[in-house]
């Protein structure tokens, strides 16, 4: 199957899923919609309801205080003898009857007493001084009574009970009265408001809502269709990101097999890459070529499994391979990946016809592995069933990349061990003994096993030892000394920090006898370059302090018989002289 196939297929999917997803969507909508016109609709009504009897009771609190400070000055009035209660009460009466508010100040307050008598009404002057008690609504409810006993139990309250509607007496609508008590004349004083306002703002409400909901509904058809229609691009391109994943997941899970292969040859490690390229490419042949340090010469050239099982010709170097060279250097000139997705359409390869036995060429892909900038091997794929593309390059790249990091390495592996071996070889079989120091604590950390003809120690033995159980007590203070004089060195500027310095030292063997060691040491170091240990290597000078010795003594030797010469030569040119006047006197 295609990847052409494979996104047919998902386009259709994806339209069945559309429809999937959008009558979900709608259901949800409407669902919505009633929650809306059905719970949040009644839960406003309510709200409002709460805040017009909280605006009520701000209004009558406030307007109360006014009346209150209105009422208590008349009340000191009267106290003070100033004004007569009833002349008191009239002024108060007249100074409420004219107060008003609300959008069109129509809204008003009354006064009822204790006895549900109507003192002051600004409208109904004809029930003022009557007993309302017996008043009551459309609903059988006694408001009046409801009034005073509100104001008695509580102080202050809500009533509601239905009222006509203003001047409208045919018409009874709900209505909300606030009442609180004026104690020191036993006055109720009330106002109210019609619910019929609340009503009519909820339908208004509730009809633009609809026409809101509706509107979305219709956008939401018109978007949920244009997404359906959207879908088929957005999975196609979803499928080719999960096709891409899938490739990504596969090169990793092929680059830690080739990670794995750590006994295998150059030979398999570059079979197997070139295997998982073929197949991350949904190639069907490939080949790879190693170049030399110039990136002129080819170092290696391996051909994919397929390539040799098709072809049957033996010539390698036929002009078939040739061009395929000829690729090999295009990339190596431009530095870049080169696809060829039509070949008898390009370049020399046009029009001409392959020989028998031949493998059939429709398209490929060459592209390029650098290291540090070098173009060190060019991998290279070919007849995929649909044209080649930057996925592919991205691919074959990435696993080319990581195939040669991990040869260099393998390599790098390789050379390490051969490096340790050698070293390890040298180390144990040197006659000199080679060892490390920490600083830090002065604890030797390695001892080569020439420790043993040495001093007579095993390694494991002198690495348990202090200084002064195999060392004379001078040689071990010249030993802290110089590393003193060393360490106070590296604070010096100019200082070479890869300096050695060489020491005597006369060190106790296990067997209690004394030996002359020569000791070369430098100090070792981290990456900031600062000294963090020691490495030495330990001679036996013992013999030629010996031999040193020795000559030393042939050499004092040799200068007294040259002084006894020269004395004795001297004292004969005296005799000489002394005899010679002697033989002079006797003839005379």
């Amino acid at each position: 199957m295609t990847q052409n196939t494979v996104l047919d297929i998902t386009a259709e999917k994806s339209i069945a899923g559309s429809f999937r997803i959008i009558i979900p969507l709608c259901l949800t909508f409407i669902l919505f919609a009633v929650s809306i016109f059905f719970i949040f609709v009644p839960s406003l009504k309510k709200h409002m309801m709460d805040q017009e009897k909280e605006m009520l009771r701000e209004l009558n609190d406030s307007s109360v205080s006014l009346t209150y400070s209105l009422l208590l000055e008349y009340e000191q009035r009267v106290i003070s003898g100033e004004l007569t209660l009833q002349d008191a009460q009239r002024r108060a009466k007249k100074r409420i009857r004219n107060l008003r508010y609300g959008p069109e100040d129509q809204d008003y307050f009354w006064i009822i007493d204790m006895q549900h008598r109507v003192l002051m009404h600004p409208f109904l002057h004809d029930i003022e001084g009557k007993n309302c008690k017996d008043f009551v609504d459309s609903n059988g409810r006694y408001f009046v009574a409801e009034f005073v006993r509100t104001a008695e139990q509580k102080g202050s309250g809500y009533v509601e009970y239905t009222w006509q509607w203003k001047d409208d007496s045919s018409k009874i609508v709900p209505k909300i009265s606030y009442v609180k008590l004026f104690e020191p004349w036993g006055w109720v004083i009330g106002t109210s408001v019609y619910v019929d306002g609340i009503d009519s703002e909820i339908r208004f409400i509730t009809q633009r809502l609809f026409k809101i909901f509706t509107g979305i509904l219709i956008i939401v058809l018109i978007l949920s269709f244009y997404g359906s229609s959207q879908a088929v691009k957005i999975d196609k391109k979803r499928s080719i990101a999960e096709k891409a994943h899938r490739l990504d997941t596969l090169r990793f899970e092929k680059l830690r097999e080739l990670n794995q292969m750590a006994d295998s040859s150059l030979e398999e490690l570059t079979g197997f890459a070139l295997a998982e390229a073929i197949e991350l490419t949904f190639s069907s042949i490939g080949y790879l070529v190693f170049l030399n340090d110039n990136e002129a010469g080819i170092a290696l050239y391996t051909w994919s499994k397929g390539v040799l099982e098709e072809c049957r010709i033996k010539d390698k170097e036929s002009p078939y391979y040739e061009e395929q060279k000829k690729g090999c250097k295009e990339v190596v000139r431009q530095r870049k990946a080169v696809i060829i997705n039509e070949v008898q359409n390009h370049g020399s390869g046009k029009g001409k016809e392959l020989a028998d036995g031949h493998v059939s060429i429709i398209r490929y892909m060459h592209v390029p592995v650098f290291d540090g900038g070098k173009i060190v091997a060019v991998a290279g794929v070919g007849n995929k069933v649909e044209n080649y593309d930057k996925s592919d390059i991205r691919q074959l790249n990435l696993l080319m990349d990581g195939m040669w990091k991990i040869i260099q390495r393998k390599r790098s592996e390789v050379a390490l061990r051969e490096s340790e071996q050698r070293y390890r070889l040298l180390t144990e079989n040197a006659s000199d003994n080679i060892w490390t120091l920490r600083l830090s604590d002065m604890r030797i950390l390695y001892v080569s096993p020439s420790v043993e003809i040495i001093l007579g120690y095993t390694p494991e033995q002198i690495q348990w030892l202090q200084f002064k159980d195999y060392m004379t007590e001078d040689s071990l203070n010249k030993m802290f000394m110089v590393i003193a004089e060393e360490l106070n060195k590296e604070s010096e500027p100019g200082m070479d920090p890869k300096r050695s310095r060489v020491i005597q030292l006369e060190q106790i063997k296990k067997d209690g006898s004394k030996i002359w060691t020569e000791i070369t040491a430098s100090f070792l170091r981290d990456e900031a370059g600062k000294a963090y240990g020691i490495i030495g290597v330990t001679r036996d000078i013992t013999e030629r302090r010996y031999m040193e010795r020795q000559l030393q003594q042939s050499q004092k030797m040799e200068a007294i018989g040259t002084l006894a010469g020269g004395i004795a030569h001297d004292f004969n040119n005296i005799l000489s002289s002394v005899l010679g006047f002697t033989e002079l006197a006797k003839m005379m």
